[in-house]
């Protein structure tokens, strides 16, 4: 029975409870909650109302909203929810890869390489002709293997999100040489971003460059490189990352982060060697920055990704090849064993990782906007994640007055690790 369903029995059975068209739908997404964590919603319901209201008086639309309020909260905080089956596993084996090329860039090497991975290849005119075409499938898709191969023809490099965290940096601005993510994780904005779901790879790297180099003449740059991708990941076939280290040692007046959830260590000897002198300073622009889950969270919601240990150990060849390097406890994820979760989390983490090694520290919920909410849950029906009741503020969604306590409690427990000024929290506001 579909939540829409339900709320017809309920409307039904409470013939005096009155609810306005936005409040059936926050209704709706409650019940939806409750149903993929396999809860009989419309029983939990009945039994909340119970409790509440024994009179047979009206209930007024005033009331209702409290009510709404309060039933959202029982829900949210209900023993078991979020503790969904776990899942492994990313690709779709047999399957026929696919490379659709632009006509235009056919012959670029970058290109050739990457064809020399497909078992067919299809010409097109523009990448969007496919990425943006209608009847996606993009969860399919992710796990098919097939990809795109593109030049960039729009704007390179973007000032930053409003949801991302800039540390302090004046001048934040992101760059996506490659849309898309090998990975996949339940609580990825992609999957409302874009409505595809295979990878495309830009080969005009060159041009970020150029670009960028013209924006270094007016103000000093933070650039995220890696949000819309995780490039550490895709190394070994793309040596990207290779590209950006060569060409941000000589620009002073350049940060970039690389963030990623790779456990690719092995690529760390290869780039120690791009060093123009035998110090480390001229790398001190160049921050890895690992995304670290605690294990209640990978196992639901970061199919076929490397655990804890193994991202740690190529945080630890970063630092050993000279880069400063970043822990993103971010975002934090709800489930009712949260808080056991995460202290669990920073104490392994930082029994294996000194603290003074660590350039800073990032912590925030899950939020997002309205738009891309909406998206990822068509797209992604089944997890807890898409279909939790956010409340929106300020233009996102996340966890309400849960975010607060969240990152509050995240930060207390950082600090028996950390000094206050290198924790960087995003909370909601």
């Amino acid at each position: 029975m579909s939540a829409e369903e339900i709320i017809q029995k309920i409307k039904y059975r409470f013939n005096t409870l009155q609810m306005s068209y936005s409040m059936e739908g926050e209704l709706a997404q409650i019940l939806r909650y409750l149903l993929v964590n396999g809860v009989d919603a419309e029983a939990f319901f009945a039994e909340f109302m119970a409790e509440e209201r024994s009179s047979e008086e009206p209930i007024r639309k005033n009331e209702a909203k409290v009510l709404l309020g309060r039933f959202r909260e029982r829900a949210v905080r209900l023993t078991g929810i979020g503790t969904p089956v776990s899942r492994t596993g990313s690709e779709e084996h047999g399957k026929t890869v696919i490379a659709w090329v632009e006509e235009d860039i056919k012959d670029d090497p970058i290109a050739k390489a990457l064809i020399a991975r497909a078992d067919k290849v299809e010409y097109i005119k523009h990448y969007k002709d496919v990425f943006n075409a209608k009847g996606h499938d993009f969860k399919a898709e992710k796990r098919g293997g097939s990809f795109i191969v593109a030049k960039n023809r729009d704007t390179l490099i973007y000032p930053g999100a409003p949801f991302c965290q800039s540390f302090g940096n004046e001048h934040f601005y992101y760059a996506s040489c490659v849309k898309n993510c090998l990975f996949d994780c339940d609580y990825c904005f992609l999957q409302g971003l874009y409505p595809c779901g295979y990878p495309v790879y830009f080969v005009n790297l060159k041009e970020y460059f150029d670009e960028l180099d013209e924006l270094l003449k007016k103000i000093p740059v933070y650039l995220c490189i890696s949000y819309d991708t995780d490039l550490l990941a895709m190394e070994p076939m793309l040596h990207y990352v290779e590209k950006w280290v060569s060409y941000a040692q000589s620009r002073a007046q350049l940060k970039i982060e690389i963030r990623t959830k790779s456990g690719n260590y092995s690529v760390f000897d290869s780039f120690s060697k791009l060093r123009k002198d035998d110090s480390t300073e001229n790398y001190n622009n160049i921050v890895f920055a690992w995304t670290i889950s605690p294990k209640e969270v990978s196992n639901f919601a970061e199919i076929g990704l490397p655990e804890v240990g193994k991202r740690l150990r190529a945080l630890k060849a970063a630092k050993a090849a000279g880069f400063p390097v970043r822990l993103c406890f971010d975002p934090m994820i709800y489930h009712p064993e949260w808080k056991k979760s995460y202290s669990d989390l920073f104490e392994r983490v930082f029994g294996e990782i000194a603290a003074s090694e660590v350039e800073d520290v990032s912590v925030g919920v899950f939020r997002i906007s309205n738009k891309l909410l909406k998206r990822m849950r068509d797209t992604n029906k089944s997890s807890p994640i898409t279909q939790f009741p956010y409340i929106t503020e300020n233009g996102a969604c996340h966890y309400g007055e849960l975010s607060s306590e969240m990152v509050g409690y995240a930060i207390e427990e950082l600090k028996k690790y950390m000094p206050v000024e290198k924790i960087y929290a995003w909370q909601g506001n």
